[in-house]
């Protein structure tokens, strides 16, 4: 899974004697590391993005209990008081409310150390959706049936009024 993997169900795995091949890209497993890293030096992690992503289970798997998964600036009022946080991102989560995200760590936890692990093509999606969609009629989205990323994200819905089929299986 590109998203990754939590350990813990990578262990069950080996323990049943599975052979598994790790395909999480690069971006993700190295946002795997900064929350293991960071838990490891006491820093609680914060992590911006959906909570119900395979990606955000991932990762935040790898901080553990030092981690608070936050999907707004609302969702920050579950930050514990104390130490100064490290914030990161999933890597598809919106540029614009991880910046709003980071603001408000920042005025509440003045140390507060913030690393952006967004996608670069991330911001680019909801652009070439926009250009897409202005020369189509509407749009077929192949996904995996369990996958979120067939289906709108908020931060990705195009502003045209094409319409979107999101499907699983191709005749």
């Amino acid at each position: 899974r590109a998203h990754g993997v939590p350990a813990g169900e990578r262990r069950e795995w080996r323990d049943l004697g599975l052979e598994f091949v790790a395909a999480t890209c690069p971006p993700v497993a190295g946002n795997q590391r900064l929350a293991a890293q960071g838990a490891a030096g006491g820093e609680p992690v914060v992590l911006a993005g959906d909570p119900d992503h395979a990606e955000v289970g991932a990762v935040a798997a790898c901080a553990g209990s030092a981690c608070v998964v936050a999907a707004n600036v609302p969702d920050l009022a579950a930050v514990p008081d104390g130490r100064p946080v490290h914030l990161l991102a999933q890597t598809t989560f919106g540029v614009e409310k991880f910046g709003e995200m980071a603001e408000a760590l920042r005025r509440r936890f003045p140390g507060c150390i913030v690393t952006d692990t967004i996608c670069r093509a991330t911001p680019e999606r909801p652009e070439e959706a926009r250009r897409l969609a202005a020369r189509t009629e509407a749009a077929v989205v192949v996904g995996g049936r369990h996958s979120p990323n067939p289906h709108p994200h908020p931060h990705h819905v195009p502003a045209a009024a094409t319409p979107a089929h999101p499907t699983h299986t191709a005749p």
